[in-house]
């Protein structure tokens, strides 16, 4: 087979959400910690990104986890997320793929029913623990570094809609969460057109307004990322979301960071205690479950740790081929 750059990877997919792990392959990243070897990933290194994340081996929702070794003694691996967009800090669902190839693959040994194992993300030590039942992971619960709201019902001026109240919250990337009945938006697998066009308005008006910057990790700054909601009509059913990401496309998954973002909103406001579970249920029906399960300070701001469970299945184990006489060795976009 002719090529010039060979990749081992494991694709999974998290409520529809596909994850390409990086297992080998990529060269030796520089950097004390994982925001730094992203960083230097980015800089010197993109052409990985291009070519694993992008068309014609990927698209513009396919999420690639470069696996490294961790900055952290106490983690068992480091990892960060790249995308179509660029780089994130962190990713809910490929946290809940990447720790259920991990242990099903053996890369993390199996050491009872709740198998702990531990991510060093540039976001934060992330304590995740595989559910196992008969040699293969039926859960992932993992608990994120500390989530905020940094706003709270906040008023942005939306053209065609007016002032209109929004949350920003961070849960590993900064959200702007809105109501969709707001917008008269149902929230349909099969027609995103409506939520895509104003999560743009959305995200442009909260990022004009507002001055929306992490407070202890500062290369973490503006709203990236949309969530719409349609709240149930029973307390006891799920929420209904849909989240757009960087790229203007529909997130499949119910999105950990997001509901991370929505866990720490709702218990800023009183309206969630700590460790009461909320759901989160997609486009695609899959379904993500969060709980504040511990009080946390970001930087003299009231946070809180948010735990995720859900589900993920490993759906390919192969190898990627890059011939860099192909003239789209590095990938391509078409928007």
């Amino acid at each position: 087979m002719r090529a010039d750059h060979v990749f081992k990877v494991i694709d999974v997919h998290a409520g529809g959400a596909r994850s390409r792990l990086v297992l080998s392959g990529v060269p030796p990243l520089r950097g004390e910690t994982m925001m730094d070897r992203m960083g230097y990933c980015e800089t010197h290194h993109d052409w990985i990104r291009r070519s694993l994340v992008l068309e014609p081996r990927g698209g513009n929702l396919t999420s690639a986890v470069v696996l490294t070794a961790p900055s952290r003694p106490e983690a068992h691996v480091g990892a960060f997320f790249m995308e179509a967009h660029g780089y994130l800090p962190m990713c809910g669902s490929d946290t809940v793929s990447t720790v259920t190839a991990l242990v099903e693959t053996g890369q993390v040994a199996i050491t009872g029913p709740e198998t702990a194992v531990r991510l060093d993300t540039p976001a934060g030590l992330i304590e995740a623990t595989a559910h196992v039942r008969d040699g293969r992971v039926t859960g992932v619960t993992f608990v994120g570094a500390p989530a905020f709201c940094a706003l709270s019902r906040a008023p942005v001026d939306l053209p065609g809609f007016g002032a209109v109240e929004v949350d920003v919250a961070y849960g590993g990337n900064f959200y702007v969460i809105a109501d969709a009945t707001r917008f008269d938006l149902t929230l349909e697998a099969l027609n995103t057109g409506p939520a895509l066009e104003i999560a743009r308005l959305l995200r442009r008006a909260v990022n004009e307004t507002y001055d929306v910057v992490h407070p202890e990790i500062p290369q973490i700054r503006g709203v990236t990322h949309v969530q719409l909601f349609v709240a149930p009509d029973e307390a006891s059913a799920p929420t209904r979301m849909m989240v757009i990401i960087p790229t203007g496309d529909v997130d499949r998954s119910p999105c950990g960071t997001g509901t991370t973002a929505k866990v720490a909103t709702l218990y800023s406001r009183g309206e969630l205690a700590l460790r009461e579970a909320f759901v989160h249920q997609s486009v695609t029906g899959a379904r993500f479950t969060g709980r504040p399960v511990e009080i946390a300070d970001v930087g003299g701001r009231p946070a809180v740790r948010v735990a995720i469970t859900g589900t993920a299945f490993v759906i390919a184990d192969s190898t990627v081929f890059v011939d860099r006489t192909d003239v789209l060795a590095e990938g391509f976009r078409i928007a």
